[in-house]
């Protein structure tokens, strides 16, 4: 599956000045490199693409979960399999944030993460510039990191046990959590990026096409179609079914 880009307004490049870009995932990954070097090119690259994956994900949920109307056409269409997308989604996501501001090693072991960004950059401004922004990072993933350890990686024996308390741990995670953690990503992304690059990126305009919107559409479609066919005067249920 291709990796689906964020916009970026470059100063000057190869595609004019002040011309909206648009890379493959590949010529990306040579870029960075290019630009970087090999260990941060490719250190940015990945954190980048994951990043995206998680601002598409987020945006598809919301789309999905949070619109009446939308949640109106899920439940008349198949109400309990997608209260469990919903879940699913809900617990991907949790995952990808606290993985992606996770400690910078678990044990001997590296892992990709926001945390370890200042160690590949050499410039002692932008390294001050983002320490506090990384140390902001840490307190808001606190929530994340609760849920995670305790109900989503692990079972936590006294989590499990304490349904007060495994309320409380899911319910600290909301929706302007989400936002806030994402919006910190964005914008650590957004000072090391227009460092090196000169230019801007969003994350909130990804280049994802065919998505929750294309499907809505679909559904409250079939939904009229349901509904013209119930009303005939003739209608048998037998004639529509496919199996």
């Amino acid at each position: 599956m291709s990796v689906p880009s964020a916009r970026d307004n470059e100063d000057r490049g190869e595609y004019g000045e002040g011309g909206m870009t648009t890379r493959t995932g590949e010529e990306l990954k040579i870029y960075y490199c290019e630009k970087l070097g090999k260990d941060f090119g490719e250190y940015l690259y990945e954190i980048y693409v994951q990043t995206v994956w998680l601002f598409v994900e987020w945006d598809q949920h919301k789309k999905l979960f949070m619109d009446e109307k939308t949640v109106e056409i899920l439940n008349q269409t198949a109400k309990s399999y997608f209260a469990l997308q919903q879940r699913i989604q809900w617990n991907s996501i949790v995952l990808n944030i606290a993985k992606i501001i996770d400690n910078e090693k678990v044990g001997k072991y590296n892992n990709l993460t926001y945390l370890s960004l200042s160690s590949y950059i050499e410039d002692k401004n932008l390294r001050d510039d983002i320490r506090d922004d990384l140390e902001r990072l840490k307190q808001e993933r606190e929530e994340i990191k609760n849920l995670r350890d305790n109900l989503l990686a692990h079972n936590g024996l006294a989590c499990i046990l304490s349904e007060n308390m495994k309320a409380d741990v899911y319910s600290a995670v909301t929706l302007e959590k989400i936002d806030t953690i994402l919006k910190s990503i964005e914008s650590v992304f957004q000072k090391v990026y227009s460092h090196y690059f000169k230019a801007y990126i969003s994350f909130n305009e990804t280049l994802f096409t065919f998505g929750a919107g294309n499907f809505i559409y679909v559904l409250k479609n079939g939904l009229r179609l349901d509904k013209v066919r119930r009303e005939q005067a003739n209608y048998d249920p037998k004639l529509w079914n496919d199996e």
